[in-house]
């Protein structure tokens, strides 16, 4: 799935900080919250962790429900994807600010498997990712080069998570060491309104709500682009 890749790439290595003293440090990117728990860096982890927990719930349509919840809407219920990942200053090769990174994602492929296992038809969703058309971009250039323009670029922060959900809300437990449970011991599982990164849908509901609101900016599309 897109989050395991995405896992994958951010474990690739290690990673060789440079610190103030300006000696060499290595720090191994860890696999999985267990590793993270048992590394040298755990108190950055765990920090990074409760971040990571923290951004899923700042969005206004995610909340944390009873297990008890999950199982009877009958979706499924996902495993987290944790990954983590070390950031350093370009110039100095120090570590940078917040420098111990954890994004958590939506296992989808394991999700659906689960549903198959009980016997459930997972709903499908078509798979989205949204690009510019060469003959389109060639022109582009050409008019900014002709016109004196200036081209830049913008990123939009866990844009993902902005989309408007089309479907049914997704059911996701929290990661190792940071779950929740209620007064009755019961376990506290995420209930995702909003887009979260690896669900198969996500692309599509982020492009959606991004083309709707540019089009209310007065911006217009390219004709014959889909």
């Amino acid at each position: 799935s897109a989050a395991q890749l995405e896992a994958l790439k951010a474990d690739a290595s290690e990673v060789r900080v440079r610190t103030q003293l300006g000696v060499d440090r290595v720090i191994k990117t860890p696999s999985s919250v267990k590793k993270a728990l048992a590394s040298t860096e755990r108190d950055e982890w765990l920090l990074g962790l409760q971040k990571a927990v923290d951004a899923v719930l700042s969005q206004p349509l995610n909340r944390l429900v009873r297990i008890t919840q999950a199982d009877a809407s009958g979706r499924p219920l996902a495993e987290p994807v944790v990954v983590f990942k070390v950031k350093t200053d370009k110039d100095s090769g120090e570590l940078a600010d917040n420098a111990f990174k954890v994004r958590i994602c939506y296992d989808e492929t394991r999700a659906r498997l689960r549903q198959k296992i009980k016997g459930l038809e997972a709903a499908r969703h078509e798979p989205y990712s949204s690009v510019v058309a060469d003959d389109i971009l060639i022109k582009i250039l050409l008019a900014i080069a002709a016109t004196g323009r200036t081209l830049t670029k913008a990123d939009v922060k866990d844009a993902y998570s902005k989309g408007k959900r089309r479907s049914e809300p997704a059911y996701m437990r929290m990661p190792e060491a940071m779950r929740s449970y209620d007064d009755d011991g019961t376990e506290l599982v995420f209930e995702l309104g909003s887009p979260l990164w690896g669900e198969q849908g996500a692309g599509r509901d982020w492009q959606d709500t991004l083309h709707a609101d540019l089009l209310k900016l007065g911006w217009k599309q390219a004709e014959n682009v889909p």
